[in-house]
């Protein structure tokens, strides 16, 4: 497959079927943007998984900014870089 200006582009996205939606986020569409703070010790991770490495640690009544949501995770910014807090771990009021 051949895109415009691009030259040939591999064509597996084009033929395997999607794996599947993403399971739904744990938190309101309402908390998107919202500040929140954590309810207790948290693990900030690189990714949302927790296999993934621990970026930070933020202590309880900390404040973070949900800036999206998937499955039980909440991707926020801190240090200047995106990071991810179980869904859980954290209070939207």
């Amino acid at each position: 497959i051949y895109a415009r200006g691009e030259g040939a582009i591999d064509p597996d996205a084009f033929i395997r079927p999607m794996p599947g939606l993403p399971p739904s986020p744990d938190v309101e569409a309402s908390a998107l943007g919202q500040w929140a703070h954590t309810r207790r010790r948290v693990s900030l991770r690189a990714s949302p998984s927790n296999n993934s490495m621990v970026v930070d640690m933020l202590p309880a009544a900390r404040q973070v900014r949900v800036e999206g949501a998937v499955g039980q995770w909440v991707r926020t910014t801190a240090g200047g870089q995106v990071a991810f807090v179980q869904a859980r771990d954290i209070a939207v009021p």
